[in-house]
């Protein structure tokens, strides 16, 4: 298993592991809880989760009249991701879904959904966020 071979590697957080990051696989959620336990903060992938608002967007806001407004539902759940700490991500997910909910509910939905698993990186110090934040380099 993955996570043997990581342990076995000295991934562990007696050497410094802090956080795995992963998309929603549920069954790669059981493995990290019985490899790691609570040693380490388990981050849910900030960009398959906007990945799946956007497929979400694009099935409530079909067409080129709506292209403009997924683009702006798109950046605004961007941004709830740059808040400066747990907080206020959670107060922006609340602006943005009663600013979106009427016009595209699945979208919104889908962001809420586990939104917590989502913005767990914000409980580490020292680390460079925006590495720990997805499994997708660069996003």
């Amino acid at each position: 298993m993955l996570l043997d071979r990581l342990v076995k590697r000295a991934a562990t957080s007696a050497n410094g592991l802090k956080a795995i990051t992963r998309d929603g696989c549920g069954g790669l959620e059981q493995a990290i809880d019985q490899v790691y336990g609570e040693s380490v903060i388990e981050q849910r992938c900030i960009f398959h989760k906007l990945k799946n608002v956007r497929d979400a967007c694009r099935t409530e806001l079909k067409g080129e009249d709506h292209q403009e407004e997924r683009r702006q539902l798109m950046q605004e759940a961007c941004a709830v991701y740059q808040a400066e700490n747990a907080e206020q991500a959670k107060e922006r997910l609340v602006a943005w879904s009663l600013r979106w909910g009427e016009a595209a509910p699945k979208s919104v939905a889908t962001f809420e959904r586990d939104f917590e698993a989502t913005i767990m990186y914000y409980q580490l110090e020292g680390v460079a966020l925006e590495w720990v934040r997805s499994t997708s380099f660069g996003s």
